[in-house]
């Protein structure tokens, strides 16, 4: 399948369908579902946020790590069962403004 395809695949699945149930058929569909667990600080094990606090099989949740990399930033979302990993996430070089950073 090229990605146009599966591109248009997920529109066709998401279509017309309430938010708490796309991550549900995309899973049916075994479509990968990679998302942010969110920057509001908050337990998403507890107090779940979209989409990253719903459980899916097909569901990758990533935190943002602080400048150092050591631990999660603080404005990162977190959670045991619902974080899967951190990645890098602030100090980021772009390429769409020249000579600048995400803070």
């Amino acid at each position: 399948m090229s990605p146009e395809e599966i591109r248009q695949a997920i529109i066709e699945i998401l279509e017309d369908i309430a938010p708490d149930e796309d991550l549900s058929k995309l899973n049916d569909a075994g479509i990968m579902n990679i998302c942010a667990a969110g920057n509001q600080g908050l337990n998403i094990d507890s107090s779940p946020t979209y989409p990253g606090g719903y459980h899916f099989d097909n569901t990758i949740t990533v935190g943002c790590l602080s400048n150092d990399n050591t631990s999660l930033a603080g404005l990162s979302n977190y959670g045991v069962n619902s974080v899967d990993l951190a990645a890098p996430g602030t100090m980021i070089k772009t390429g769409s403004i020249p000579n600048s950073l995400i803070e």
